[in-house]
């Protein structure tokens, strides 16, 4: 058990105190638009974190070892959706273009 738990411990140290692609996109996001609306994008990162970390903590990679399809399952699940985003972005065209607003920091 404290084996276990040491090492969910070291994962969410590590994963939450270096710097990587959520700090850099947060950190762009901030100097783009401001600190009011990065918010929800922080507070994103921050759920996606906590279900990262909760993930490892139930054992979740056992299950997947354990049940291969799952595992193909959820790569085809989160392609999908990432196809989906990219073609919503795809589609959106330039941020604030016709609606009168400045994309400046707030």
């Amino acid at each position: 058990m404290s084996e276990t738990f040491f090492s969910f411990l070291l994962f969410t140290v590590i994963a939450t105190t270096t710097p990587g692609r959520a700090t850099a996109l947060a950190t762009a996001s901030g100097v783009q638009f401001g600190f009011r609306r990065s918010i929800s994008l922080i507070m994103g990162i921050a759920a996606g974190m906590a279900i990262l970390a909760a993930g490892a903590a139930l054992g979740l990679a056992a299950v997947l070892q354990t049940l291969p399809v799952l595992a193909l399952l959820m790569k085809a699940l989160g392609s999908a959706y990432l196809l989906w985003l990219a073609w919503i972005i795809g589609r959106a065209g330039a941020p604030g273009v016709g609606t009168g607003k400045d994309d400046g920091p707030i």
